[in-house]
C-alpha cells in the first residue's frame, strides 16, 4: 500500500509539473505582453451588434499559424522523416505571433476575454500535442527511421 501511494504522489507531481510548463505561455502573454489600450474614434457603419472588433481578427491568426503548421508538417513528411519537422520552432512561432498580436489588438481597443481564452486553449492543446509528437519522433521514430534505413 505504501508503494502505491508514492507512486500515486510521484505521479500528481509529475502532472502537477506538465500542467504549469503547458500554462506558462498563457502566463507569459497575459503579463508581459500586454500593450496600452488605446479608444479610437472610427465611427462605424454598423451597430455594434453587426460589428466585429478589430483586435478579434487579429486574434484569428493563431488558428491559421496552427492550419500551416499542420500543412508544413505534411509537405516534410511527404518528402521526408517525421523527425525532420520542427516541432519546437513551431510551438514557438505560435506562442511569439500570439504575444506579437496581443500587443497590436491594444491599439484596437483589446482583446475581450472570450477571444483570448479561445486562443489560450487551442494553444495549449497545439503545445501539448506537438510536444507529445516531438518526444515520440525524436526517440522512437529515430529508431523506427534508422531500422528501416
Amino acid at each position: 500500500m505504501r508503494f502505491l501511494w508514492r507512486w500515486l504522489k510521484r505521479l500528481v507531481l509529475l502532472l502537477a509539473v506538465l500542467l504549469a510548463a503547458l500554462l506558462t505561455p498563457v502566463g507569459y502573454v497575459e503579463l508581459a505582453c500586454q500593450g496600452e489600450t488605446a479608444e479610437t474614434d472610427y465611427a462605424a457603419l454598423l451597430p455594434p451588434e453587426h460589428r466585429r472588433l478589430e483586435s478579434r481578427t487579429l486574434m484569428t491568426y493563431p488558428e491559421w499559424h496552427i492550419v500551416h503548421a499542420y500543412d508544413d508538417y505534411a509537405e516534410v513528411i511527404s518528402e521526408g522523416d517525421p523527425h525532420d519537422y520542427g516541432f519546437f520552432r513551431s510551438i514557438t512561432g505560435y506562442w511569439s505571433s500570439l504575444c506579437s498580436l496581443t500587443r497590436a489588438s491594444a491599439d484596437h481597443g483589446g482583446t475581450d476575454w472570450e477571444t483570448r481564452q479561445m486562443v489560450y486553449v487551442i494553444g495549449v492543446s497545439f503545445t501539448a500535442e506537438l510536444a507529445l509528437k516531438a518526444a515520440y519522433e525524436e526517440t522512437v521514430g529515430r529508431v523506427f527511421t534508422w531500422i528501416r534505413g
